[in-house]
């Protein structure tokens, strides 16, 4: 997963001028809990009940 937050942290954020490394650091960290917090919820999306195997071998 590591490599994939990377990747999306590079991208996307831009250190500011002007900022202190300890301000960067915080906005890095907040930045990583919304995105495993959506990786989650995306995860779990997926894997609902619906999604299941047993339900798909079901026969009706």
């Amino acid at each position: 997963m590591e490599p994939l937050w990377i990747y999306w942290i590079n991208a996307n954020v831009r250190i500011v001028c002007g900022q202190t490394d300890d301000e960067f650091d915080q906005l890095v960290d907040a930045f990583m809990d919304e995105f495993y917090l959506g990786v989650d919820e995306f995860v779990r999306s997926v894997q609902g009940p619906h999604n299941s195997l047993a339900r798909t071998t079901q026969e009706d």
